[in-house]
């Protein structure tokens, strides 16, 4: 055996005090083990399903099954790929075929993304799980790496998108329920619903087009259009009112604010949100966010972003001394401490009147009018009383994991169809959902 003569000889040499070789076991186990359970399946499945010509099953027809033959069927397991010999039954009246051997090892669930060569349900588990995770060429490469098995980009694309197609008829038919561990506690819970959006670049009419290029001009002038993937976070609070690690389920779609809200809202009831239980809905006060407390969530803690309240303070002070002014970052600090400890009405009626006349007049009444729309949803000093949290920074953390990573790397550019295949595969993986149906 190569690999015992290799550590033998390595051992003798350094017993004899010479310099040797290390003997990669890994590189020199892997062939081995991959034939192995190669051959262990193949025996296995000659054992199991040897002749059996006389039995019979009934079809679905009416009649019944008769044995044709056995016929080897290449398969793609996490272990290595392996050629068994099954019995195959075929009924002569609907010619419909039966094959009993991959029914009892469940190789007949999902999509085979290699063709005439089947791959198993874990192996396209990982797979798909590679492909929601990075590029597809960098997927196909690393799977090589870790199975052996060869899978072009072509036909991961082609199980991305069977997948994706999956999950989205099964969110028309309102879907299987998350987790039971995650709903299974009958404790009242807390929890942290949030939105937000992210721009994500597609080819213009759907897909890629190619134009002459004349000089000096790109092959895809004004091939490429921005538009916004909403991006959704359900999670649950602990009792100092930050986010359970672990708990957060994401939805990432590419739908019109009404369609979103809709489906965010079933969402979180399949999570296990229910009448009763504090909900802190955190937005950063956008139109189609604030309906979706006012036609969703009615009974939640609508909270309006800190951050976001402290970026339109930015503008405020810009409005008020200029910019670069050395003022600015000072009088923004100080309106901020004191909006978190919840002098909001004080600082409206120091704002109505100031002492010094804005730069800006106009810029100055429109955040004076924003900040008193939102009185309600900036009352942070009864917000951190309570234990709820006054930053969405687990929905901005969300849009960067779910949608930045994977959609906006360097030179990405996604067709609509693409993209809604893949997005709720990359919403599971983020999730840590299971992302076969």
């Amino acid at each position: 055996m190569p690999l015992a003569d290799g550590t033998l000889k390595a051992l003798r040499a350094d017993a004899a005090g010479q310099t040797f070789e290390p003997v990669d076991i890994e590189a020199g186990m892997r062939p081995l083990l991959r034939a192995l359970a190669a051959l262990l399946v193949e025996t296995l499945a000659t054992q199991v399903d040897g002749g059996r010509v006389n039995n019979r099953h009934v079809c679905p027809c009416g009649k019944h099954y008769r044995f044709v033959r056995k016929q080897k069927r290449w398969f793609g397991f996490l272990f290595g790929q392996v050629q068994p010999a099954r019995a195959m039954y075929r009924c002569r009246d609907c010619c419909r075929t039966r094959i009993p051997l991959e029914q009892v090892w469940g190789l007949q669930r999902g999509p085979y993304a290699v063709g005439r060569r089947y791959l198993a349900p874990h192996a396209q588990q990982a797979l798909a799980k590679l492909c929601a995770a990075l590029p597809y060429r960098e997927a196909c490469r690393h799977f090589c790496e870790l199975t052996g098995l060869e899978v072009s980009v072509m036909q991961a694309w082609r199980l991305v998108q069977h997948l994706g197609e999956q999950l989205q008829e099964e969110v028309k038919r309102e879907g299987r329920l998350l987790e039971q561990a995650r709903v299974a506690n009958a404790a009242v819970r807390r929890w942290f619903i949030g939105a937000d959006g992210a721009m994500v670049a597609f080819w213009k009419g759907g897909k890629q087009q190619r134009r002459r290029t004349k000089r000096g001009e790109r092959a895809r002038k004004n091939g490429i259009v921005w538009r916004e993937v909403k991006v959704g976070v359900i999670a649950q609070l602990n009792a100092r009112g930050g986010v359970i690690r672990g708990s957060q389920v994401y939805l990432v779609a590419l739908l019109p604010a009404a369609r979103f809200r809709i489906r965010l809202s079933r969402m979180a009831r399949q999570c296990g949100v229910r009448p009763g239980e504090v909900v802190a809905l955190v937005t950063d006060g956008a139109k189609w966010l604030r309906a979706l407390w006012s036609r969703h969530f009615p009974d939640a803690v609508a909270i309006r972003d800190f951050y976001h309240a402290v970026e339109h303070l930015g503008a405020m002070a810009v409005a008020l001394y200029g910019e670069g002014h050395q003022f600015v970052s000072r009088w923004q600090r100080q309106m901020a401490s004191r909006l978190k400890r919840g002098e909001l009405p004080a600082l409206l009626a120091e704002w109505e009147q100031p002492r010094r006349k804005p730069k800006e007049w106009h810029t100055w009444q429109r955040e004076i009018h924003y900040f008193r729309s939102q009185q309600e949803a900036m009352a942070y000093d009864k917000f951190r009383e309570a234990k709820l949290p006054i930053g969405s920074g687990v929905v901005e953390s969300g849009c960067k994991n779910t949608v930045g990573t994977r959609f906006k790397r360097p030179g990405a550019r996604w067709s609509a169809q693409g993209f809604h295949n893949l997005a709720p595969l990359r919403a599971r993986y983020c999730s840590g959902e299971p992302l076969m149906p």
